[in-house]
């Protein structure tokens, strides 16, 4: 087996479904430098923020602790950037993997990260979906993850 694999070759959508954490992180990181360029109002830059848009969710889920606080970073910035209607179709999804896998999160960054994202998401029209999904999290039997929700729907109601 070859050890010295240059990964940045692979095409990135490759490197988003990647089995080593470290090129996803890579290509995470990538693409939240990608979407800082991209305006979001040529039909271009929409394209590519609709190519992307089935990769959201695995960012905020994925299962290395790292690659998922690069994930929450770029899709952080895929919501600044991308157009409006694109970002409101995202919502749903990335909303309950936040809530699920990084609201609970043991890293400090992830969870920061994850309430400015989800405060993004509540600014783009209307907080009440966003705050719905939050409030279903009072209802968790799991200590840590009733308390990040509190915290939550305390940020959103500010």
């Amino acid at each position: 087996m070859e050890d010295n694999v240059d990964y940045s070759l692979l095409p990135i959508t490759d490197r988003l479904e990647h089995k080593i954490w470290k090129v996803r992180a890579g290509a995470y990181e990538e693409l939240g430098k990608l979407f800082t360029q991209l305006d979001g109002e040529s039909t271009n830059d929409i394209a590519q923020f609709n190519k992307y848009e089935g990769y959201l969710k695995k960012m905020v889920t994925d299962a290395n602790v790292a690659a998922q606080e690069n994930g929450v970073v770029a899709l952080t910035k895929w919501v600044e950037s991308a157009p409006v209607p694109a970002a409101i179709r995202s919502r749903e999804p990335v909303v309950a993997g936040v809530m699920d896998k990084c609201m609970g999160s043991n890293r400090a960054g992830i969870r920061t990260n994850s309430t400015e994202l989800l405060l993004l998401y509540c600014a783009l029209e209307t907080p009440e979906p966003v705050l719905s999904r939050v409030l279903a999290g009072f209802d968790v039997r799991v200590p840590k993850a009733v308390t990040a929700s509190v915290v939550m729907a305390r940020e959103i109601l500010e």
